[in-house]
């Protein structure tokens, strides 16, 4: 009931208790009135069903004869009951025999007698009609028609003394509900006030006063002790209130110290910032005459150093040439060496001087389709070598984001390397993929070649750093070196696996 919602609980427990009783006692009325109805109705149906056999068995002899008047005598008995409004004797036939109306009475229609034995309630009558019966024959019947005015009345005069009883017994439960409610009400309104009066003047050695050990008794003693232990905290509180003062103001006197020397400190570091940002400007001057002096130095090596090895390399061609015939297998074959040497010199300075422009040269980021890349530079290796048959997989949809240059640079050295070191196997496969797990995306191309040792995997980048001798595989030992540095400079790592004569796999990530 949402009006009885913010009520206070001496108005709750007083409609509760009250409306509990006047339930109860209408319930009661309701069942008093209801059952002597019915007792009513019973006692008027065995009644006027008696009525009714006397009639019909002092009726016999009129109907046997077919002596209408004695009939209308027998019928005209029925004047000492007020509650009979019409009477009809029937023959067997069902015609009416008789007929009996009580003078200023209406009866009803005709039509609404029962059939003999039986009886029906109507609005405002009852009607009742029973077998008239001679040598256990049925030679006829009786109906009797009766009001239910006494009914009504005595319903009027009972629903009277109901309401009567109802109203008595709820002053009554008036009276008592308003003086016994306050045995729940006080305590909880007392209980109320105190809490209201500690909300507002936060005053936490207030207590609520206790009525009994009941229910209300428990939870004010509930609340008193929950108000004792505020007021513990309270004090505890004040106390490490003002502890907590004391500590801040000599925190602040500390801070005032601190802020003083880091203002010191703050002018220290700015005149080394100052003095930092100099040591920068003159390390940038260095590293750009450093970066001149290195342009200078490898166009010198790709111009002066080239031209006396082209010499050698030209003048030896030319001795076997023109003279070959006229010197010994020995001396032409020292001179196969002088070329060869010269033509591995000739490598390694351009190795050397692509090495030197990966590191100096200005990345360009695109998406580069690593896929297209790999199968470009098998392509190439091919036409070198056509006479070679290797198994080339290369997995589809491999993409990255980096220079381009560079990174055809890093595949052609790796892939170039898986070429040569299978070069001595009969079924030589190469693989480029990618691993499908781990946090970051890592390539690897995978060769089933020579392989070497991993107990000198830390040697394996470093430039001019073999594993395997020039008689064995030609190079010049920068190719990794020149791969390493392409990957660090997109953000990435290179490692490598291998077994001796089992291949190698090198990974990287950008």
């Amino acid at each position: 009931m949402p009006w009885l919602r913010d009520a206070s609980i001496k108005r709750k427990l007083l409609v509760i208790m009250m409306l509990t009783s006047l339930a109860v006692l209408l319930v009661a009325s309701a069942s008093f009135l209801s059952y002597e109805q019915y007792r009513f109705r019973r006692g008027i149906v065995r009644d006027l069903a008696t009525l009714a056999d006397v009639i019909g068995a002092n009726s016999t002899a009129a109907l046997a004869f077919g002596d209408r008047s004695a009939a209308i005598d027998t019928l005209s008995a029925l004047r000492a009951e007020p509650r009979v409004v019409l009477a009809q004797i029937h023959d067997k036939d069902s015609r009416v025999f008789a007929t009996y109306r009580r003078d200023g009475k209406t009866a009803p229609a005709l039509s609404l007698a029962p059939p003999p034995g039986g009886h029906e309630f109507g609005a405002d009558h009852l009607a009742v009609s029973r077998p008239i019966l001679l040598a256990e024959e049925m030679v006829g019947s009786v109906s009797l028609w009766s009001d239910l005015e006494e009914g009504r009345a005595r319903l009027r005069q009972y629903s009277l003394i109901a309401g009567l009883v109802v109203l008595g017994s709820g002053l009554m439960a008036l009276v008592l509900s308003t003086r016994l409610q306050r045995v729940i009400s006080l305590p909880i309104q007392g209980l109320a006030r105190t809490v209201n009066q500690v909300s507002l003047e936060k005053n936490y050695t207030l207590r609520a006063a206790k009525h009994g050990e009941d229910e209300t008794g428990i939870l004010i003693d509930g609340f008193n002790g929950m108000l004792e232990q505020i007021q513990a905290r309270e004090a505890a509180l004040f106390q490490a209130q003002e502890q907590l003062e004391r500590r801040v103001e000599e925190r602040t006197k500390q801070l005032q110290v601190e802020i003083v020397e880091r203002e010191q400190a703050q002018l220290e570091l700015d005149r080394l910032n100052e003095e930092l940002e100099l040591r920068v400007q003159r390390r940038t001057a260095e590293l750009e005459a450093a970066n001149k002096e290195l342009a200078a130095f490898s166009y010198s090596v790709s111009h002066d150093l080239r031209a006396p090895l082209r010499k050698i390399d030209g003048f030896s061609k030319a001795l076997l040439q023109d003279y070959g015939k006229a010197l010994d297998p020995q001396a032409r074959e020292y001179l196969d060496w002088v070329r060869e040497s010269s033509q591995q010199m000739a490598q390694l300075i351009d190795d050397l001087l692509n090495l030197s422009k990966i590191t100096r040269s200005e990345m360009r980021r695109e998406c580069v389709d690593l896929t297209a890349l790999a199968l470009a530079v098998g392509a190439e290796l091919r036409q070198r070598q056509p006479e070679r048959d290797v198994s080339l997989v290369v997995e589809e949809g491999l993409t990255t984001d980096g220079d381009p240059q560079l990174l055809k640079i890093a595949l052609q050295n790796l892939l170039g390397n898986s070429w040569k070191f299978t070069g001595k196997r009969r079924d030589p496969r190469i693989e480029f993929r990618v691993l499908p797990d781990g946090p970051s995306r890592a390539f690897f191309v995978r060769d089933n070649g020579a392989g070497f040792d991993m107990a000198y995997s830390d040697k394996l980048f470093g430039p001019f750093q073999r594993l395997h001798s020039h008689e064995e595989f030609e190079g010049t030992g920068v190719g990794l070196a020149t791969v390493q540095r392409i990957v660090t400079r997109h953000g990435g790592r290179i490692w490598a696996e291998a077994s001796v004569g089992q291949g190698a796999t090198v990974f990287f990530t950008l």
